[in-house]
């Protein structure tokens, strides 16, 4: 029987951060050879309606995404399977758009046209994957924090008082009368 592969759920973050960076450019990689190949003068305003897409649809679909996802990443405890960077249902979805990208590049819609759409999502997810990156560092740093606290004795306990000299008589005793 094959093991899964775990890690710790900090890492997920980093998966997945990797994952919607590389898909994003492999999209928009697609949107400018297709953009390039465009005699004509469309070709600068499809990029810029791609452009100025991918700022809303990445506020509205791709940052929530990500957000829920961080979030229950967040929740997962210990050690845990690389594939969880993703809920199961998220998986259906990237199916879905797998299918329909496919669909769309050997349709009868040129590709000028399409590279709107694909530099749109490769945008899209892009800046998602900042938010995937900054969780990651969070959560890295703050594990590091935790080692390194883990390691060093507390000030507190350097601070307590030593049985002896709880015995000697302080400074201001000895003043009294």
């Amino acid at each position: 029987m094959i093991k899964p592969v775990t890690v710790p759920n900090r890492w997920l973050y980093l998966i997945a951060a990797i994952l919607w960076n590389g898909v994003g450019v492999m999209l928009c990689r697609l949107a400018i050879l297709w953009l390039s190949a465009v005699q004509k003068r469309p070709g600068l305003e499809l990029v810029l309606v791609g452009i100025s897409a991918a700022i809303p649809m990445s506020h509205f679909a791709f940052v929530p995404i990500a957000q829920k996802n961080i979030k229950r990443i967040g929740g997962l405890a210990g050690r845990v399977s690389v594939f969880a960077f993703q809920a199961p249902r998220g998986y259906l979805i990237i199916a879905f758009m797998m299918a329909f990208g496919f669909v769309l590049r050997h349709s009868f819609l040129p590709k000028e046209y399409l590279a709107s759409a694909y530099e749109m999502i490769g945008i899209s997810l892009i800046l998602g994957s900042v938010l995937f990156y900054r969780a990651f560092w969070k959560a890295q740093y703050s594990h590091r924090a935790s080692l390194d606290s883990a390691r060093e004795p507390s000030l507190d306990s350097a601070r307590e008082p030593s049985l002896d000299s709880a015995r000697e008589p302080s400074l201001d005793s000895a003043r009294e009368p």
